[in-house]
């Protein structure tokens, strides 16, 4: 039990400050001089209220680091203002999926999906209150806490047996069954939320940042289906060139093109 309670601690508290180091650390502004350049001028421009130079700035240094939470995030607040719902939404987004501990984010989604239903659409309850705030690398770690700590349990009761069977004594599995019981528990637990968080990690998912037809092909001349709102939130479907087949939150199917898109989340793994 001691040493379950030393792998959760090391798993709790020394591994995330390596996971927040490479994501959201204390000092998290853009790295290099023409990204911080742009940043700064941003923020210059937010204060005076000239919300669209400012977005445009922060759009700059996002298209040199587009994982960087603070920039997304100062981009979809400069975005809010400027009146760009699909650039507001897929920033924060972006930034809650890079950096879940970046919680300016969750709040700024949270109040604005207040207003704007638009901003959680296409997202699960577990997704909304649990697994968004969790970093992947902390969820796989317990989980493999969690199995090893099984393992070693199921290793140690078959020992024992097969001693008492030896010496030709009485087993008991009593004394092993709350702890059987609750590491099978949550280590079934914990295989569930980590069954969701990967896929929600290669799920991946867009907002419209304009108003537009929604095709039945790849092409500006083919028939539309439907019409797709900025702000939007799809799931991306497949790509070809510069189109992108996605499927709206009705379930209606069809191709924008790419730069009408900001994609949020989703790994890509081929």
């Amino acid at each position: 039990m001691r040493k379950l309670i030393f792998s959760l601690l090391f798993t709790f508290f020394i591994f995330p400050q390596g996971y927040a180091q490479d994501y959201q650390g204390v000092d998290e502004s853009p790295k290099n001089n023409s990204e911080l350049s742009s940043f700064l001028k941003g923020l210059q421009l937010y204060k005076n209220q000239q919300y669209q130079e400012s977005f445009e700035q922060f759009l700059q240094a996002y298209n040199q680091d587009k994982n960087n939470p603070n920039v997304l995030f100062n981009l979809g607040l400069s975005a809010m203002n400027a009146e760009k719902i699909g650039y507001t939404i897929g920033a924060w987004r972006k930034a809650q999926f890079v950096s879940p501990l970046f919680f300016q984010a969750h709040r700024a989604l949270k109040a604005f999906n207040e207003k704007n239903p638009k901003a959680l659409k296409m997202t699960s309850w577990l997704d909304r209150y649990f697994l968004t705030y969790v970093p992947a690398e902390l969820l796989f770690s317990l989980h493999g806490v969690a199995l090893v700590y099984f393992g070693f349990l199921m290793l140690r009761v078959r020992k024992i047996r097969r001693q008492a069977l030896k010496e030709n004594i009485d087993f008991s599995f009593q004394p092993f069954l709350t702890k059987t019981l609750v590491s099978g528990s949550l280590f079934v637990l914990l295989s569930f939320f980590t069954a969701f968080k990967a896929h929600s990690l290669i799920d991946k998912k867009a907002s419209l940042i304009a108003s537009q037809p929604l095709y039945v092909t790849p092409s500006a001349e083919a028939t539309f289906v439907n019409e797709v709102e900025e702000g939007d939130v799809v799931q991306v479907e497949s790509e070809q060139s510069q189109w992108t087949q996605i499927k709206t939150s009705k379930g209606a199917i069809g191709w924008v093109p790419s730069q009408n898109l900001f994609v949020f989340s989703g790994w890509d793994i081929w």
